[in-house]
């Protein structure tokens, strides 16, 4: 069961709508997989395929009306890509396989040379790039996660709220991430005047 907290702060801020294709959502070969035929694949049907839709979304949400069965598909499929492209998955990833390398290395009381922490910091930095993109460049693992995600999604009761102008939500406008450090905003924004 999961649990839904929304705290309600009252903050002065400020916004910039972004569009989808600003540079600010963009870092150049960062979906580039070497193991394909065409490295570029997965950003050019990102490019061709989902992008395009994220408008149409926003537009359907913002008429605040019940939005049509397409655009519940597309905001389902839009939530799942939003969060395998996440650059958090790849930073997550590396962070995992340091991690596992410093403890085996730890437990075997080795000590690596200098040109072997920079082989292990590139085969992390290759092997956390192939595991974030393995969600779209393997058929098998895509299906399997595609319908774990999408029965989690359909078990929940959805809700799209607005919010008061002089109560705005605490929301994250990062697609795909986690609020990892609620503590952290909450002590920052609730002794704001």
């Amino acid at each position: 069961m999961f649990i839904v907290l929304t705290f309600l702060i009252n903050i002065n801020v400020t916004t910039q709508r972004k569009g989808i294709n600003d540079k600010i959502f963009k870092e150049k070969n960062f979906y580039n997989d070497n193991r394909l035929v065409d490295p570029s694949a997965i950003e050019d049907t990102l490019a061709e395929e989902f992008e395009p839709k994220y408008e149409n979304i926003i537009n359907a949400i913002s008429a605040e009306v019940s939005p049509p069965k397409a655009i519940i598909e597309n905001l389902f499929t839009w939530l799942y890509i939003s969060k395998r492209r996440s650059p958090y998955d790849r930073v997550n990833a590396k962070r995992h396989l340091e991690f596992f390398y410093r403890i085996k290395n730890s437990y075997d009381g080795h000590t690596p040379s200098d040109d072997e922490k920079k082989e292990m910091e590139k085969y992390v930095a290759n092997r956390s790039r192939e595991i974030h993109l393995g969600p779209f460049s393997d058929i098998k693992l895509a299906e399997n996660l595609i319908k774990l995600y999408t029965d989690t999604l359909n078990a929940k009761h959805w809700r799209i709220l607005k919010s008061h102008p002089k109560f705005l939500f605490l929301q994250m406008t990062i697609p795909g991430s986690r609020l990892i450090s609620i503590h952290y905003l909450l002590r920052k924004t609730l002794f704001i005047k």
